[in-house]
């Protein structure tokens, strides 16, 4: 699957947050979130996959999927915007298999076509030039009844002028739904309502439009899927070809309940640094408009809910490498709900063969390492292979060695 063609997909949905909000004075989008399968169309076994957000800062980016083979990503400030940037010096990713990824933006207005790589020691691999490109885009409206509507669009503006075949269906629940949600097996899009009872041809230039209402106060989600299916032409007809993915999108919004207003978070999260064994905090400071009802925060780290309290300030004692990454927070009221921007802990490169997760390399680490090898328990699968064997012995030596 291209990951261009989700990319775009991905940055229509942010984008469109400020046209909606300059429409409807109540109701804020706070962006869209994004899960794609991306296949190694080179040639080389890769250990690194790079996405340039061209528009969006890095606090933009609340959340990342955590790929199990190569963990969170780096979020890192470009002059363009910002770099996502998956790596595991550990693992290698070979030709025509597939890894998944996922980001989630805030509002933010750029370039709606990201770039993408993958890598193999810092250096680019060839990519297979012939992917099909599906773009889609998202735009808000307002229907004849003067209710909110998102609108998104599919179309086939595949360079070489191919046919492909889409079939979508969708989900509209009322809460803030997650990138782990959106994954083929999850029950959220097992039990969505098809749009399309079969897949829907799509010559070059042609488009498909969907017109979804949001209805009801509060935190609601339009979740799309989309099955994209190769075109393959015998017996002078047009069939069903292979299966080129699924791509699984999600439009977040909130609707207000309080004419008055509502809450305004005056100071935001901010970047920290630490060490394994540091204390930290991150803390934002909020005005309650128009409502009497204390707010309630709740504290996300990497997209999941850590802590729910009446406190602004969220503290993260005795740190270790688990710990980095992006935390934000929501917060409620009877008014309504908002979400922070992302402060980020960073912490120094974590050691690979620091395998007891302590922050030092050292005996301890060697020990660890060699008990588990000698009982092939999967601790000791160094190279996450799925293996225990030489291959992750040599792995681990050559870290060992090197130290941090």
């Amino acid at each position: 699957m291209s990951t261009h063609r989700t990319l775009a997909l991905l940055a229509g949905l942010a984008a469109s947050a400020f046209t909606f909000l300059s429409a409807l004075a109540d109701v804020t989008i706070y962006g869209g979130l994004s899960n794609f399968d991306v296949p190694n169309e080179t040639d080389d076994d890769c250990d690194e996959f790079e996405i340039e957000l061209h528009g969006p800062n890095p606090e933009d980016v609340y959340h990342t999927y955590r790929n199990p083979n190569y963990g969170s990503p780096q979020i890192i400030a470009m002059p363009y915007g910002t770099l996502v940037r998956y790596t595991n010096p550990r693992h290698l990713t070979m030709p025509n298999t597939i890894e998944h990824f996922g980001i989630s933006l805030r509002n933010f207005s750029g370039d709606p076509t990201p770039h993408f790589r993958w890598m193999k020691d810092g250096v680019e691999a060839g990519v297979n030039p012939n992917p099909l490109q599906p773009q889609i885009t998202t735009t808000p409206g307002i229907n004849n009844e003067g209710d909110p509507v998102i609108v998104e669009t599919i179309a086939n503006q595949d360079p070489w002028g191919r046919r492909m075949w889409v079939k979508r269906s969708v989900t509209i629940v009322q809460y803030m739904v997650s990138l782990e949600e959106l994954m083929v097996d999850e029950p959220l899009i097992i039990d969505s309502e098809d749009i399309d009872l079969t897949p829907v041809l799509l010559w070059p230039g042609q488009t498909l439009t969907y017109s979804q209402l949001e209805g009801g106060d509060g935190i609601a989600s339009a979740v799309l899927s989309y099955e994209v299916y190769r075109d393959s032409f015998y017996g002078n007809q047009h069939h069903v070809g292979s299966y080129g993915g699924t791509i699984m999108n999600a439009v977040q919004l909130n609707t207000l309940g309080c004419v008055e207003g509502g809450l305004v978070i005056d100071e935001q999260p901010q970047d920290t640094f630490g060490v394994p064994g540091d204390d930290i905090d991150f803390s934002v400071r909020v005005t309650n408009l128009g409502d009497t009802t204390d707010p309630v925060f709740h504290w996300f780290h990497e997209g999941v809910e850590i802590a729910v309290t009446l406190d602004d300030t969220l503290e993260v004692l005795n740190i270790t490498h688990a710990d980095a990454g992006a935390y934000y927070v929501m917060v409620t009221n009877e008014c309504g709900t908002v979400i922070s921007t992302v402060g980020r802990l960073e912490m120094p490169p974590q050691c690979w063969a620091d395998v007891d997760g302590d922050g030092f390399v050292n005996g301890d680490d060697y020990d660890f390492f060699a008990d588990a090898f000698d009982i092939g328990d999967l601790q000791a699968d160094f190279n996450a292979d799925g293996f225990v064997n030489g291959d992750d012995y040599d792995g681990f030596a050559e870290h060992f060695e090197a130290g941090c």
